[in-house]
């Protein structure tokens, strides 16, 4: 049963109007229902802003690995195309999968790129240093993406909605 906001009237589910008044009559779950989607889609496309920063790690990492193979002494240039190759494919493919699963793939950059900072970092501990304020930048842009996947994930397993 469906209450009129304006008259009171009770009047049968599924109805449009009022018996009484003819004034609209709103279904309060459907209309909750119709709003939790609308939210449901906000916190997506905030989630979704992963994409960015992961294709900024994206590109920056496909230059790093052209310029590392290119200045590569010659007896290591097949092993370092190969390491990072495999570093570039995985955050190319973080990115494309950013757009299915915002959280998971922004997770899964953030922990391969803090991954690449430490061995970089225990290779050459200069490496700390060098380029501090972009790696700043991304770290907190992922650490952002991962917060709004959460906030979308979560509201998403709460209200039920696939």
């Amino acid at each position: 049963m469906l209450t009129c906001a304006s008259c009171g009237h009770s009047n049968p589910s599924g109805a449009r109007f009022c018996e009484a008044c003819g004034k609209t009559v709103e279904d309060p779950a459907a209309t909750a229902a119709a709003a939790d989607a609308v939210e449901a889609d906000f916190l997506l496309e905030q989630a979704k802003s992963a994409r960015a920063p992961l294709l900024i790690v994206a590109v920056l990492s496909t230059l790093g690995a052209v310029i590392e193979t290119v200045q590569a002494d010659a007896s290591i240039r097949n092993t370092v195309m190969m390491i990072d190759g495999a570093l570039v494919a995985s955050f190319w493919a973080i990115w494309f999968f950013a757009a299915k699963r915002p959280f998971a793939a922004a997770s899964a950059g953030l922990a391969l790129y803090l991954v690449v900072l430490g061995i970089n970092a225990w290779a050459d501990p200069s490496s700390i240093y060098k380029g501090i304020i972009i790696k700043i930048f991304i770290v907190v842009a992922l650490v952002n993406a991962v917060r709004a996947g959460l906030k979308h994930r979560t509201f998403v397993r709460e209200k039920g909605i696939d």
